[in-house]
């Protein structure tokens, strides 16, 4: 749900950090555990306060049309996980694939080798991850 919650609501520099934090497996059990708080984990300025409210704001109707794009558009059934890239399909993975740091950056250079089309902005191009039921569903660029 924080990623999720990140991707819509925070801007694309503060997301990335704060993702990047998320994802790891020692921030997550801690979070779980309640040992760590958002005010712990935030990035860059990040405002906790209004990130809160926001997320409470998150329209359940949101989070069920997500569920039912992976489910309709990609296939998925509830539990399965699947990487997607600017319409390319990776998966179902098995459950004890993972999908690293590694494989986002080769992930990221193999849609950059089929021009993807990146403009120049001046905050550079990077994929984020999209969940559905917990695992990662789909990868966007962001700019």
């Amino acid at each position: 749900m924080l990623i999720n919650a990140a991707t819509r609501l925070l801007p694309p520099a503060q997301m990335r950090s704060f993702i990047t934090k998320l994802v790891k497996e020692e921030i997550a059990s801690q979070l779980i555990d309640q040992s760590l708080t958002l005010e712990d984990i935030a990035v860059n300025g990040m405002n906790v306060e209004t990130f809160r409210k926001e997320l409470k704001q998150l329209n359940a109707d949101e989070i069920a049309a997500d569920a039912k794009f992976a489910e309709k558009a990609l296939g998925l059934q509830p539990g399965e996980r699947a990487v997607v890239a600017n319409g390319l399909v990776v998966g179902p993975l098995f459950d004890e694939e993972t999908f690293e740091e590694s494989d986002i950056q080769l992930l990221e250079k193999l849609m950059m080798s089929r021009n993807a089309k990146i403009p120049e902005i001046g905050f550079g191009s990077h994929l984020i991850p999209f969940f559905w039921q917990g695992h990662i569903i789909e990868f966007q660029f962001f700019f």
